[in-house]
């Protein structure tokens, strides 16, 4: 993920518009034809291209539930429904690392039907 510009926008940030299951759509830095600078965009799912707007983009992440205002980036988030989280999941990787576990640490997890001790 690339480093925040002042608005707390990133490039390749994941959004969805207006609630916690509204469209998906990924926040794109683009740079002027002319090549003076830049400006942002947003890529929806569904192929359009679209204007962001502060009042209706949710950071996208793990959950139900839309938290106002991240504590770092301003933003609001999505979160699940009895979380006390409060930065977005990629404000938290940048400013404490990924949260990702070996598949070795996961604990091991028993599938199909289990066996009679006595045939």
């Amino acid at each position: 993920m690339s480093p925040r510009d002042p608005s707390g926008y990133r490039h390749g940030l994941h959004i969805r518009l207006g609630s916690a299951i509204g469209p998906k759509g990924v926040l794109l830095r683009c740079e002027k034809r002319d090549g003076s600078g830049t400006y942002w965009r947003i890529r929806m799912h569904s192929g359009e291209w679209i204007w962001p707007d502060r009042r209706t983009m949710i950071v996208d992440g793990p959950g139900e539930v839309v938290n106002p205002s991240c504590g770092s980036c301003g933003l609001p988030f999505v979160v699940r429904s009895h979380s006390n989280e409060l930065i977005c999941e990629p404000c938290a990787t940048e400013e404490f690392g990924p949260t990702t576990r070996e598949p070795d640490s996961l604990p091991h997890r028993r599938t199909g039907f289990a066996r009679s001790r006595h045939h």
